[in-house]
């Protein structure tokens, strides 16, 4: 079961199960209740209200089961009498969409986005190619995952990666939705995919004709903006551009200069352009904004390795083996090092320690061929 099916099922706690009668229609043209009765769910504090409120026959409603059938459905979409819920909300299509959209949308305005999440669970599950209401529960988690209410990475990671699974799926891939364009964005903006999350709030901007939403969408795209070009400069750095990486980069620094990531691939682009200064300026600036940073430290050690600082190039390899000491690949590369600080026999201990922690045997071979040419 996934994390976001076991919090959804623990909200069975909030039902009451009311039992109907075999063979009462109640008053729905051509529907009985099936032979030996049926449990029905009610939303527990609903019927309490009602009971005190309410005339003995007057207390279940075709509403409140309506409401407490969704809500079960969100909750377990594998509970044992969903077949006989279904042929019961099938005679009432229209009273179940009403109802689902406007208990939703009412907890919406309430901010309680738990609530409005388990109505449009349970339509999206009879109602699976209705685009309205997966757009709609999309939104609902992406809202939850913001709330605050919900306090772990995991169950927000979870909420956030079933809104994409929603709002990206087939049903919806070519609809123009404003509102499913705005979360998606959303989502993606979450994801650190920052391009994506740009090119898709342009694509809302260009469609909405509200005033407010414009507004809002408006206020996405400024906020996104650097971290698109930064994700626009680091991509070029990657596929071997280095100089066009460092053209739309080095702007960014005024805007974001605690961005330890864009430093990061400044420093890679310096270092394959052999401009070593700038690239151990740029690399201690993001140990500086993060702290140790695996992935710097080989970068420094492989530097000061081509500028022939070999005690440098020890010490930085060395600040990497003290985190992964039984690093087989690391191990090697500290092999080569010593080799050239002319420390043989620590180079080969390296080595063989590299074949002790079970290394790659044509990466250990190659070194080992390597140490002995030189």
């Amino acid at each position: 079961m996934t994390l976001l099916s076991q919090w959804a099922k623990n909200k069975t706690e909030f039902l009451t199960f009311v039992q109907l009668k075999e063979g009462i229609s109640l008053g729905i043209e051509g529907y009985q209740v099936p032979e030996g009765g049926l449990y029905v769910p009610v939303l527990t504090t609903e019927l309490a209200n009602r009971i005190q409120s309410s005339p003995e026959d007057k207390v279940l409603t075709i509403p409140s089961i309506i409401r407490g059938v969704l809500y079960l459905l969100g909750a377990d979409e594998n509970f044992i009498h969903r077949k006989s819920y279904e042929r019961l909300l099938d005679q009432l299509k229209t009273e179940t969409r009403t109802i689902a959209f406007e208990t939703a949308e009412g907890f919406e305005k309430q901010g309680d986005f738990q609530e409005a999440v388990m109505f449009m669970r349970g339509y999206c599950l009879l109602r699976e190619k209705e685009a309205k209401a997966q757009v709609m529960l999309g939104a609902f988690y992406v809202r939850l995952a913001g709330s605050g209410s919900v306090k772990e990475p995991e169950m927000i990671n979870a909420l956030m990666m079933e809104s994409l699974r929603l709002l990206e799926s087939d049903e919806l891939l070519n609809k123009k939705d404003v509102l499913r364009q705005f979360y998606l964005g959303t989502v993606y903006h979450w994801q650190k995919s920052y391009l994506k999350a740009e090119k898709i709030w342009q694509s809302a901007m260009s469609q909405s004709k509200n005033a407010k939403i414009r507004k809002l969408i408006q206020g996405k795209l400024e906020e996104v903006s650097p971290y698109a070009r930064y994700e626009e400069g680091y991509q070029l750095v990657i596929q071997g551009d280095p100089q066009g990486g460092l053209v739309i980069l080095k702007p960014l620094l005024q805007q974001m200069p605690q961005l330890w990531n864009l430093h990061f691939f400044m420093a890679v682009a310096y270092q394959q352009l052999g401009e070593w200064d700038q690239a151990i300026h740029h690399y201690g600036k993001v140990l500086e904004i993060k702290g140790y940073h695996q992935q710097t430290a080989i970068e420094l050690s492989d530097i000061y390795l081509a500028k022939e600082e070999y005690e440098r190039a020890v010490h930085w390899m060395e600040e990497v083996l003290l985190q992964k000491p039984g690093d087989s690949e690391l191990l090697c590369r500290m092999a080569l090092i010593k080799a050239y600080t002319g420390n043989m026999t620590e180079a080969f201990e390296f080595v063989s320690a590299a074949e002790e922690a079970g290394g790659d045997d044509a990466l250990i071979k190659s070194v080992k061929e390597r140490l002995n040419s030189l």
